[in-house]
């Protein structure tokens, strides 16, 4: 059978890889504390379609054949847009009808979704894909989808241009391949910075080009040995096609082509160094972006060509039926997984249903869904003969243009400035927020530096008057004469600017301190670190505690909050009491609690528990509750217990109070701090 008329074969194994990832990605997804490197799943889907988008092109270059792209397009567009624009379709119409808060949202992003440039309109947008919390974005995972689309697209017309440089030679385009996968490397390298949001080179596509130019290298060097091999073991007469009879796959699980134990060994080596990272990594370690990543594609293109007979002895595993099945609805399970998580999360925002219970039923409906779109939308269209002639052009095609242009007139027709989850206003009051701190931080230094220009002048003053006193005889007189600089003393103070008198807020209808309660909390120095929830509560916080030194900003996590309380700490500059108002940003370590149970050394520590749509929220309020049942100077500040369930005290996001709840919240943490001192 020659290259030119022959069909490349299915590799069995390869599905349980592909079920690996996807598993990988809704882990991370659904229990990021889970799988914290749950991510690295799509760097192996992306090595996938650079291997197996290659093959073809590596017979093409062999026998000099080079169809034509369109029906390779075709191909692709039927593939990925039938379930993806039905998708589109019922979540727009859903939100549009049950849940509008989330619709703005959606249908801004579907031209995005549809064209495929996810990626680049997130990053416009300035999304970060880490820290989503409350931002009820349903399309945020289909920058990957936009990824991919891209590479469908680009990637024939490179290779079509590399083969025509190097005279269709594969393993020089394999080299060339591999150059411009170390060019994307580095280009994640040098735009990525420690410690900052990796969001900039995460949904890049030269930064992340590099999986699928390295699946592609793969092929392009090992497909044409890995075929003949096949086709060596064909011409025994044993095997019915390349791969062999698939009877031996369902008898005993793999192929018997001879797997030798080192064959075996290295393949459960580099399956091993495929998920470890799973449980280990996280998007927060600086050398995932730097080189890590690079090396994972690496694995997991050496694994595909290890694997390539389906003669492992993991394949009973990998290619068993289970695998296979789920392989097969992968795609309809990908596009849908992350929405359903969406959808639930805003739908339950305010309720109080275990977390546990909440993804059992996502996971349920999660399979509903895939079995219905992979059984009319991607099974079906492929077995249908009229999916394969011309007929499409007179069928599909006009509906997927209906479809598309008239959810591109509303999106292009809807206000711009109509966003949900009051992202705008959110923003707004954060920023005013600053810059009334900003504003007291200005007046208290302007404050500071009064006073100790008024206690250098009453020093000169009083040097002054005991010089010109000196030489009186009578002591009378010289008691006479220090009143009289006393008084002058005085009289300049007054003169040049009063000391400011702190006056003592009058308690209201929120709060109805009594005036003991009041005085003890204007006398009271507290430091408090926090994220934007207290950044947007602060203003009656500073008002009632004049003391106050407060540090919150937007997107903070626990451990950027050790350090600052660490460096204050060794400046000696904390307060009687410690408030930390941290985790809707990101999961944390009992590491983290024991630093700052430290650094408090004995004082009160006061912990403010999370309210946030999602499973950080059940995470991190129980880690805390533990930590304050295990120290009796840690406090809990119930903020959950008190407004998880009054949706009216929210913005649309289920995080961040309005002003009717941020005086809730800061109620609930003087009270705490009065309880304490």
């Amino acid at each position: 059978m020659s290259p030119k008329t022959r069909k490349l074969s299915h590799v069995y194994t390869v599905d349980g890889l592909r079920t690996l990832a996807l598993v990988a990605v809704v882990v991370f997804h659904m229990w990021t504390t889970v799988m914290p490197g749950g991510f690295l799943g799509v760097v192996i889907f992306f090595v996938l379609a650079g291997f197996f988008t290659s093959r073809n092109m590596v017979l093409e270059q062999v026998d000099r054949s080079y169809p034509p792209l369109l029906p390779y397009y075709r191909k692709k567009f039927i593939r990925l847009y039938l379930p993806l624009l039905a998708m589109v379709v019922l979540v727009n119409l859903w939100t549009f009808i049950v849940q509008p808060n989330i619709y703005p949202n959606a249908i801004h992003a579907t031209p995005s979704v549809l064209l495929g440039y996810n990626n680049y309109f997130q990053l416009a947008s300035e999304m970060s894909y880490f820290e989503m919390h409350g931002n009820f974005q349903p399309y945020t995972h289909l920058w990957a989808l936009a990824m991919e689309m891209q590479f469908y697209l680009l990637y024939p017309v490179l290779i079509r241009i590399i083969s025509a440089v190097v005279r269709s030679n594969v393993n020089k385009i394999a080299i060339v391949l591999w150059v411009l996968a170390f060019l994307s490397a580095g280009y994640m390298w040098f735009h990525y910075t420690p410690g900052s949001d990796p969001t900039n080179v995460y949904y890049s596509t030269l930064a992340r080009a590099h999986a699928f130019l390295i699946g592609g290298a793969f092929a392009f060097s090992n497909v044409l040995s890995l075929e003949k091999i096949s086709l060596a073991k064909v011409s025994d007469g044993d095997f019915n096609g390349p791969h062999g009879y698939i009877e031996p796959l369902a008898e005993r699980g793999f192929y018997q082509m001879g797997p030798t134990p080192f064959h075996s060994i290295l393949a459960l080596m580099l399956m091993l160094c495929m998920i470890v990272p799973f449980f280990t990594s996280s998007y927060q370690d600086p050398f995932i972006f730097r080189g890590g990543m690079l090396i994972y594609s690496i694995v997991v293109g050496l694994f595909i060509v290890l694997i390539y007979h389906d003669d492992s002895i993991l394949t009973p595993f990998m290619a068993s039926k289970p695998m296979r099945v789920i392989a097969k609805r992968s795609y309809s399970y990908f596009i849908w997984q992350y929405v359903i998580m969406v959808l639930f999360a805003a739908g339950l925002a305010h309720s109080t249903m275990p977390q546990w219970f909440s993804n059992l039923l996502q996971l349920f409906l999660l399979v509903v869904i895939g079995e219905v779109f992979y059984r009319f939308l991607e099974k079906g269209p492929a077995k249908r003969p009229y999916y394969k002639t011309p007929e499409l052009a007179a069928g599909i095609t006009p509906i997927l243009a209906c479809a598309t242009a008239v959810m591109f007139i509303v999106a292009v027709a809807s206000p711009a400035d109509k966003v949900s989850n009051d992202a705008d206003i959110i923003a707004q009051k954060i920023e005013e927020s600053e810059q009334r701190r900003q504003a007291r931080d200005e007046a208290k230094a302007a404050r500071e530096a009064q006073q100790a220009r008024i206690q250098a002048e009453s020093s000169q003053t009083a040097s002054a008057s005991a010089l010109a006193t000196h030489s009186a005889e009578a002591s009378s007189g010289a008691e006479a004469q220090r009143t009289d600089s006393q008084s002058a003393s005085s009289s300049a103070t007054t003169t040049s600017a009063p000391a400011p008198k702190v006056e003592i807020p009058k308690a209201d209808e929120h709060y109805g301190y009594s005036p003991e309660q009041l005085k003890k909390l204007s006398e009271v120095k507290v430091t408090m670190v926090g994220d934007s929830v207290l950044d947007m509560a602060q203003d009656d916080l500073y008002t009632f505690m004049p003391e106050l030194d407060l540090d919150a900003k937007i997107s903070r996590q626990m451990t950027q909050g050790v350090e600052i309380l660490q460096e204050k700490s060794n400046k000696q500059e904390l307060g009687d009491v410690i408030v930390v108002a941290l985790g809707s940003n990101g999961n944390f370590n009992k590491q983290n609690l024991e630093t700052l149970l430290s650094i408090a050394a004995g004082r009160p520590l006061l912990m403010v528990n999370t309210v946030t749509p999602g499973g950080i929220e059940e995470k991190v309020n129980a880690m805390l509750k533990e930590f304050s049942d295990a120290h009796d100077n840690v406090h809990l500040v119930d903020w959950y217990g008190s407004a998880k369930t009054h949706s009216e005290w929210f913005y649309n996001d289920a995080t961040h109070p309005k002003p009717s709840g941020a005086k809730v919240y800061d109620k609930l943490i003087m009270d705490k701090i009065l309880e304490v001192i």
